[in-house]
């Protein structure tokens, strides 16, 4: 039986005038019951850890920065209330760059819009039912990219586990 989206606490980034309506339709719809959407990265972060806090983060990638910046914190700071919170991009425009800009970041998967309620549905629940290792190196803390193992690969294995 799939997880009950009703029972998370999901709070979205976006800084577009207008967005927060459209969220919660798309949320309702996929069946987020507590949805929360912020414009300013400083009132998402208390939302991060404490009693009631989010259970996933949504944010609006953008070219100012926004998303980066408060992942970046999220993941690296060492007051940051919660480092392994599941967090999706959404990225209007997709381009290799932004994709690879979001991942290096650490979200835990990438949301095309035109976004329907089953996408964001699969996405929630992908990132809650099957939870990633995650990788702390010194230029990287976030989520195992690597989906699936490759029997064909051959090397180099740069990590401990892989060399078992």
């Amino acid at each position: 039986m799939p997880f009950d989206l009703a029972r998370i606490c999901l709070v979205v980034l976006d800084a577009e005038p207008g967005a927060a309506p459209l969220w919660r339709q798309l949320g309702l719809a996929a069946g987020v019951k507590t949805l929360t959407v912020l414009a300013e990265p400083a009132k998402v972060w208390p939302l991060l850890g404490g009693a009631g806090a989010a259970d996933a983060l949504l944010l609006r990638w953008d070219d100012a920065g926004r998303g980066a910046d408060l992942l970046q914190r999220l993941r690296r700071d060492a007051a940051s209330p919660n480092p392994f919170l599941p967090c999706l991009a959404v990225i209007a425009a997709l381009t290799r760059e932004r994709a690879r800009a979001a991942l290096d970041a650490g979200v835990h998967g990438i949301l095309v819009p035109p976004l329907a309620p089953q996408s964001l549905r699969r996405k929630l629940l992908e990132v809650i039912e099957t939870p990633r290792k995650f990788i702390r190196v010194a230029s990287y803390f976030g989520p195992d990219r690597r989906r699936q193992p490759r029997p064909d690969y051959a090397g180099p294995f740069r990590r401990q586990s892989d060399r078992k």
